[in-house]
């Protein structure tokens, strides 16, 4: 049996730590009747989810209808997405996991004994959807942010607001779509919509606080891909006009060399 223990409070809170017993389970949510560790968040759902320690290994199960987690590797930088509605093997023996709330995230720590199998996902009963409006045109804007990360990688370079224009535009509703509107689109997500989650995500992470908007754009971007707000399923909605993705960065051709000329004579 793998040894499991939580940490008794979140992040920055509270050092002491819970150890589970035998197949046993920790729940975390907002409700202070059920939960074993409470979210200090009134609009978080009642059970967010439970780490459970399972024979030889620990799982963690995302018990919301659309609230995305996190589990990150603290020794590396591989992390595990999980899904609303989820169960999730974990493979990390020092992890740290990280929860929406209704303006920020919240982490707490997971350290473990062993590695454990390869275990295949398991669904429980709650399907699971975005907390992003997808009809909304900032989604498609964030979309186009993204994709050359989804297609080509997280080293990818970031598209220029002309480039995701351009590449919108091809679609029937961003026919107008302009740089200064995907700007706008951008800094609502990033300054409104999701700031509590970017701010909070780079300073649990240690990254510095995104206050440039390349920085933040870059947050944006791995706050969407690590979270599933954003996955490659998302990119058959650039696909209605469009036949040419976002090219990946191109290094700089080589000028092939000319013969010097012959002395005449």
């Amino acid at each position: 049996m793998t040894a499991v223990s939580v940490s008794a409070g979140w992040t920055g809170t509270d050092e002491r730590w819970s150890a589970l017993p035998p197949n046993g389970n920790i729940v975390f949510g907002s409700d202070e009747n059920v939960a074993d560790l409470v979210i200090p968040d009134e609009h978080a759902a009642g059970v967010v989810g439970r780490v459970i320690a399972a024979d030889g290994h620990w799982t963690i199960q995302n018990a919301t209808a659309q609230t995305p987690m996190l589990v990150e590797n603290v020794a590396g930088n591989d992390f595990v997405s999980v899904p609303a509605g989820m169960e999730m093997p974990v493979p990390f023996t020092s992890a740290r996991v990280l929860v929406f709330g209704s303006t920020g995230i919240l982490a707490f720590s997971v350290q473990a004994a062993g590695h454990p199998p390869r275990v295949p996902a398991r669904p429980t009963a709650d399907g699971g959807t975005s907390p992003l409006n997808h009809g909304a045109k900032y989604f498609g804007v964030l979309v186009a942010l993204c994709e050359p990360a989804l297609r080509y990688g997280p080293m990818s370079t970031l598209p220029t607001s002309a480039e995701i224009a351009q590449r919108l535009r091809r679609l029937p509703a961003y026919r107008s779509i302009t740089s200064a509107a995907v700007d706008f689109h951008l800094n609502y997500l990033c300054t409104r919509k999701l700031r509590g989650f970017v701010d909070a995500y780079s300073s649990i992470v240690g990254a510095p606080a995104p206050v440039v908007a390349h920085s933040r754009r870059n947050a944006l971007v791995q706050l969407a891909l690590r979270f599933n707000l954003v996955r490659r399923q998302h990119l058959r909605m650039l696909e209605g006009g469009a036949r040419q993705p976002i090219a990946p960065p191109q290094a700089p051709r080589r000028l092939a060399r000319r013969p010097a000329p012959r002395p005449q004579g």
